[in-house]
């Protein structure tokens, strides 16, 4: 029904189990994009991706090489944040390998879809081409059981045929992808109770992973002391970030944090 691109690093594990059981609810093109390397030059947890393949055989896992000599500021698309190139590199890699040539969901591993949802939107919502569409999700602070009252919409929805090195290799990531299609955004796109039909568990992690995700990630350039916010946000439960209020939920996919 869709493709599933996942941009994925073995720091991320504590979410995949449930992501995957999830898309394979509606997706049977699923590729899940690992680099050789974490971005900060540590080498990928090859055991652990070959226990993935094992575990799940319908969904391709593929490699990317990570090189960090490389200077990425002579790379495609870099203009500002350079380090938004490996992400870009993965989704473009995940690209590469769809069996189908139609509709794909470009997300990162913590972001899980309710899949019997996701599916039952897909069969009733009329896709258009000339669109693409954000795909509304629940945020998470800290824990899986601390969710935001705001809603939010990271997930993208955008068909095969926009998808290229041109319109996939920018600053701005999935943003990139949307404004240099020149699809018309459709945000946030709910499920057909019309509530989210996603989750985002961006900062639900140990301290040793939120500490690698904020040094790593497209978005540390955005922080004027990305050890100052890593230490407050460990010692505070209030969320720094976007300052969003939280209501306490039930821990849906059973994540451990």
């Amino acid at each position: 029904m869709a493709s599933v691109i996942i941009s994925y690093c073995s720091n991320e594990q504590i979410f995949l189990d449930s992501l995957l059981k999830e898309c394979l609810k509606f997706s049977d093109d699923i590729v899940i994009s690992y680099g050789s390397h974490l971005y900060d030059g540590t080498p990928e947890d090859i055991k652990h991706i070959n226990e993935y393949k094992d575990k799940y055989p319908t969904i391709q896992f593929i490699e990317y090489k990570v090189d960090i000599k490389l200077d990425l500021y002579k790379q495609k698309g870099v203009k500002k944040r350079p380090i938004a190139y490996w992400h870009n590199l993965a989704r473009f890699n995940g690209k590469c390998h769809l069996k189908k040539k139609e509709w794909v969901f470009i997300i990162d591993s913590d972001e899980i879809p309710e899949g019997v949802e996701v599916k039952k939107w897909l069969t009733n919502f009329k896709l258009d081409k000339k669109n693409c569409y954000k795909i509304a999700n629940y945020w998470y602070y800290k824990y899986p059981t601390n969710q935001a009252k705001t809603i939010e919409d990271s997930i993208l929805l955008i068909h095969y045929d926009y998808l290229n090195e041109f319109t996939m290799y920018g600053d701005l990531e999935r943003d990139y992808i949307i404004s240099s299609s020149g699809c018309i955004l459709d945000r946030r796109i709910m499920g057909l109770d019309n509530k989210p039909i996603w989750h985002h568990y961006s900062f639900v992690r140990t301290k040793d992973g939120l500490k690698h995700k904020m040094k790593n990630w497209g978005h540390k350039d955005d922080f004027y002391d990305v050890e100052k916010i890593i230490d407050y946000i460990n010692k505070n439960d209030n969320d720094i970030i976007h300052n969003y209020e939280y209501i306490k939920v039930d821990n849906k996919f059973n994540i451990l944090s």
